[in-house]
């Protein structure tokens, strides 16, 4: 792995990760099903919790859907 930001030294880092090939198997595995998620747009919509960063974060993020009375057409 090289790191893409230089240390105090003024150099860039790497650091040597061993994988186990249960570990990238189940990344593997992990990455197909995100995959297919977003193709068939299935997104989580959170718990609804006020508290919940995630719930805020897609309440204020997420496009917002723009309906039209057959006057405005």
């Amino acid at each position: 792995m090289d790191f893409v930001e230089k240390n105090k030294a003024n150099e860039y880092d790497y650091k040597e990760v061993s994988i186990s090939p249960q570990a990238k198997e189940y990344v593997s595995q992990e990455l197909i099903t995100a995959y297919t998620q977003i193709k068939n747009h299935e997104f989580t919509k959170g718990c609804g919790k006020e508290e919940c960063s995630w719930c805020n974060f897609i309440t204020k993020n997420a496009p917002l859907k723009l309906t039209f009375s057959e006057d405005d057409e």
